[in-house]
């Protein structure tokens, strides 16, 4: 659409890919439109990781018309007094010494929340924050894992959250980040945000992670 309207008012177009366009994510007519169009309307393509960006050069797109712009991150957004942390704790009805693991993200089966849930039975004592939810007709999988929750018998341990504003309030409630993707990530912005509430975060090795964890030294990578 927008290549249609900078071609009508003869203005530049940048676009800011946001996305790993590559099959099976993408149709593969989907992707071919989209290289197409920005190769032939887009001034400048700003991708938001060099996977990002090498995913576009490899469909097609014009490697000259890439540059790699990492996401910013208001730091500001990111502090809350401890106050307020223990208000969250308490309305979320956490236990005062239990280790919490938190997961950010919104509700989809490539996010692998379901890996979390199944690793939660080796951990006794330990709770969960999924926060998020569904979103593009993913609410099957919603069902899913709140299915797998109950099977496993984690029900008071796992906390459906949904949605939330505030996301740094619990972010500070946690004592690990956990971002399981089985596909590649495009940024990971969340790992972004846990360590700027100096969170220990784990996540898997695919996509833009890589590029912002260096296992061992500010977080720790896993397989997918």
């Amino acid at each position: 659409v927008s290549s249609i309207a900078s071609a009508i008012a003869r203005k530049p177009l940048v676009w800011h890919l946001n996305d790993i366009i590559r099959p099976p994510a993408f149709s593969r007519l989907n992707v071919l439109a989209d290289v197409i169009l920005a190769n032939l309307f887009a001034s400048r393509v700003l991708a938001v990781s060099q996977a990002t960006a090498q995913a576009f050069v490899e469909q097609g797109g014009w490697s000259r018309r890439v540059h790699v712009v990492y996401n910013g991150i208001d730091v500001e957004s990111t502090v809350v007094t401890a106050d307020a942390v223990e208000a969250t704790r308490r309305q979320l009805a956490l236990p005062p010494d239990a280790p919490v693991i938190g997961c950010f993200s919104r509700l989809a089966e490539w996010k692998g929340q379901d890996v979390v849930v199944r690793a939660l039975v080796n951990l006794p004592g330990v709770h969960l924050l999924l926060v998020g939810g569904p979103l593009f007709g993913e609410h099957e999988y919603e069902r899913s894992l709140r299915k797998l929750v109950a099977s496993l018998g984690l029900e008071h341990r796992v906390h459906f959250l949904g949605h939330r504003d505030g996301v740094a309030s619990l972010m500070h409630c946690v004592d690990l980040v956990v971002h399981p993707s089985i596909a590649p990530e495009p940024f990971a912005r969340t790992l972004i945000e846990a360590m700027l509430c100096s969170r220990t975060t784990v996540a898997s090795a695919c996509g833009g992670v890589p590029e912002l964890i260096t296992s061992g030294r500010n977080g720790y990578l896993v397989p997918p």
